[in-house]
């Protein structure tokens, strides 16, 4: 009995913050993008500026030669918001000929 009261009153108090921390845009997500461009250490270097002008934190890159193409790998943490524009950047990019995240 005591503990199903606990319960309820931990869901009551921390349901609301969770709403809160989404507001406040504090909540992180992680993704993993992986692109495949034509081989360029220039159109690396983008790349990485790219995420970073978007405000997302790389914690993990790595590049593989692919055939005649370059295959990057970068593992990020941003809001969902700055996710969603900096897919919006890479969806326009016609250097990109695969993307998945």
């Amino acid at each position: 009995m005591l503990a199903g009261i606990a319960s309820v009153i931990a869901i009551i108090v921390l349901y609301p913050l969770a709403k809160i921390e989404d507001y406040l845009e504090i909540s992180t997500e992680e993704r993993t993008y992986e692109i495949t461009t034509a081989i360029s250490w220039e159109k690396f270097k983008e790349l990485k500026s790219t995420f970073k002008e978007h405000g997302m934190v790389i914690n993990r890159y790595k590049q593989e030669k692919r055939d005649k193409d370059m295959l990057c790998t970068f593992e990020v943490l941003g809001t969902v918001k700055k996710h969603d524009k900096l897919v919006q950047k890479l969806l326009t990019d016609k250097d990109i000929k695969e993307l998945w995240f």
